[in-house]
């Protein structure tokens, strides 16, 4: 078994090239030799086989504990938290490294990690664990478009939430939003939460022709937050009885975000049925600060 730590957890003694060849001591000399040369190779890290873990950055020391990992060709690769310390640009690259990797040695792996995006990036399947209770377990696209529970709702990323009452076989009654949602079936037994991404949500001008459609609603925009690549705006109902209802996430793509802004409110608010995870909540879940209306 193969294990890269969280910490690196380098022998500060051994050189770059001692490193990645401590668990070759059953080789002969040059074939150990040669093996810890093409891994190093592989991570492009030939230049520094002689120097110290105290002497490489932190990315460094990552590929180098991992090209320990990897070079005793393992049965099963253990990785925990491996690119928690690493700056974005770097955990994108070190991530690509080890997908690439992996899939030339078509070694099985265990990733741990609290990543969303680095957990769908290397995973085919994910296990989504609380409290050391396994909630969803299956492939990854199964697990984040259509969980079960709330908690794993949460964990997978998503913002906006809901409690819900049944009105028919496929309407729900959103009680934290105050809308009425229309379904593409029945929902389950057991459902008392609707959840929507934030990045599945649709967000127009509300002086778009034709009438408005089913699971859409004009909207006030409240606040916004502006990042390099997309805008995190959020929204309350315009005919909404109570103030204090939920606000919506939506997050927008800047290009369009631009236009929108320029059009006048209300706009408009699409939530698409297939979109809309039906949850239930655990016993075991955090209770909710509001009251049931």
């Amino acid at each position: 078994m193969g294990l890269v730590f969280q910490n690196h957890a380098l022998f500060p003694h051994l050189s770059v090239a001692q490193n990645v060849g401590f668990g070759l001591g059953h080789l002969p000399a040059g074939e150990r030799r040669l093996r810890v040369l093409g891994q190093l190779q592989r991570v492009g890290l030939q230049a520094l086989a002689d120097a110290y873990p105290g002497e490489l950055s932190g990315g460094q020391q990552q590929r180098v504990a991992l090209s320990r990992a990897l070079a005793i060709e393992p049965d099963l690769l253990l990785l925990d938290e491996p690119f928690s310390a690493q700056d974005t640009y770097l955990r994108r690259q070190l991530q690509q490294q080890l997908a690439d990797l992996l899939q030339e040695g078509q070694v099985p792996s265990l990733l741990v990690t609290h990543d969303l995006e680095e957990a769908y990036r290397l995973s085919d399947d994910l296990v989504v664990i609380d409290q050391g209770r396994i909630l969803a377990h299956g492939p990854k696209q199964e697990v984040f478009d259509h969980p079960r529970e709330l908690v794993v709702a949460r964990l997978t990323g998503c913002k906006n939430f809901s409690r819900v009452r049944s009105l028919a076989a496929a309407r729900l009654w959103a009680l934290d939003w105050q809308l009425e949602l229309n379904l593409d079936g029945p929902a389950p037994p057991g459902t008392s939460h609707v959840g929507v991404r934030a990045n599945h949500l649709g967000l127009v001008p509300g002086n778009c022709p034709g009438p408005i459609e089913p699971n859409q609603w004009p909207v006030w925009l409240i606040k916004s937050s502006e990042g390099p690549f997309q805008v995190s705006a959020y929204v309350a109902l315009a005919a909404a009885a109570e103030p204090t209802q939920e606000l919506i996430l939506v997050e927008v793509q800047r290009q369009a975000w631009q236009q929108l802004v320029a059009s006048p409110q209300p706009w408009l608010l699409t939530m698409a049925p297939q979109r809309l995870m039906l949850l239930r909540k655990a016993e075991s879940d955090i209770e909710d600060p509001k009251p049931l209306a």
